[in-house]
């Protein structure tokens, strides 16, 4: 049996401006763009703020509101999500299939609390490879 191929693709967002690696300058126009891509089979999109506040918070829930509006493809919401109400606001709000977790699903019974509450196909959780161990971070 062969395998299908997916292509996902993954916005890291900085306090809301697209994050990518050093020497790339982004806009908002190129991130409302690049959801529209026709090569991509899911799209994961995730909070890389360090100490993100409310305001911050709040500007994310927003952006990524109008991100998900406009992409036309299955949608994962992840970092700086440690409660099982950003996970409602997530799929219920944002339209999202389903969250990706970090640091907080090494919490004791959160990943399984989230499981019972909204199904295992919505709970993904991301690992960090860095040189020969693996790093949980939001």
């Amino acid at each position: 049996m062969a395998l299908k191929r997916r292509i996902v693709v993954c916005l890291l967002l900085n306090d809301c401006v697209l994050f990518r690696t050093r020497g790339f300058v982004a806009d908002y126009r190129y991130t409302q763009s690049f959801v529209t891509f026709d090569f991509a089979d899911e799209l994961v999109i995730l909070d890389v703020t360090r100490e993100p506040t409310a305001e911050s918070r709040e500007r994310f829930w927003v952006h990524v509101r109008g991100l998900t509006e406009r992409a036309f493809l299955p949608v994962s919401i992840g970092g700086n999500i440690g409660t099982a109400e950003e996970v409602k606001r997530a799929i219920q709000e944002c339209g999202a299939e389903g969250v990706v977790l970090g640091r907080s699903a090494w919490r004791p019974g959160f990943v399984e609390e989230l499981v019972d509450k909204f199904g295992s196909q919505a709970v993904t959780v991301g690992l960090d490879h860095r040189g020969f161990g693996l790093v949980a971070r939001d």
